[in-house]
């Protein structure tokens, strides 16, 4: 689990979670789309030995909602943080308002699976894509800044970075990243 709080009030503000593939519990991704297509099972367990997983559940609070700046900086932070849980591989499932976010973490469309990777999700008049990061430990397709954030996260213990909302007002972020 990650959490997103202010420092100064405690106050919950988003969070998301990453899954390890363990082949006992299906990732979030599988019983989203496998009704749809089952080929996500053999992709996903294709992938199982090598650490694969899934970023899921990425949400934020009203407060922050709409400043540009929660589900990029947090699903950073899930990448940043796989690695050190053994995963080397990530699936994803985009909505279209964080698509462009996701690709620009390294991941890419999985064409093979639904319509180009589309499924109807999580309802019948919204739409989903599937995505997959080859390589969250090097990053190679990732763009900057977030592949260089990344990396800081992983070598800091305690990560700062400043952030400009929407809005044109700059907030301040600290990640923990714990090392194991």
């Amino acid at each position: 689990m990650v959490l997103v709080t202010d420092e100064d009030t405690n106050k919950v503000l988003g969070g998301g979670r990453i899954h390890k593939a363990n082949r006992k519990n299906r990732l979030p991704i599988e019983e989203a789309v496998g009704y749809m297509d089952e080929n996500i099972y053999k992709m996903v367990d294709d992938f199982t030995d090598v650490g694969t997983g899934e970023v899921a559940g990425v949400w934020n609070s009203f407060e922050v909602a709409g400043l540009g700046i929660g589900s990029i900086h947090l699903s950073t932070a899930c990448m940043a943080y796989a690695k050190f849980v053994g995963i080397t591989t990530l699936f994803g499932l985009a909505a279209p308002a964080t698509y462009r976010n996701v690709l620009r973490g390294g991941f890419q469309v999985v064409t093979s699976l639904g319509n180009n990777g589309k499924f109807y999700y999580p309802k019948d008049d919204m739409t989903a894509t599937v995505m997959f990061n080859h390589d969250v430990v090097n990053l190679p397709l990732a763009q900057d800044p977030q592949r260089t954030f990344v990396f800081e996260m992983r070598e800091q213990a305690i990560y700062k970075q400043e952030a400009l909302s929407k809005q044109g007002d700059t907030v301040n972020l600290t990640f923990h990243i714990p090392k194991t």
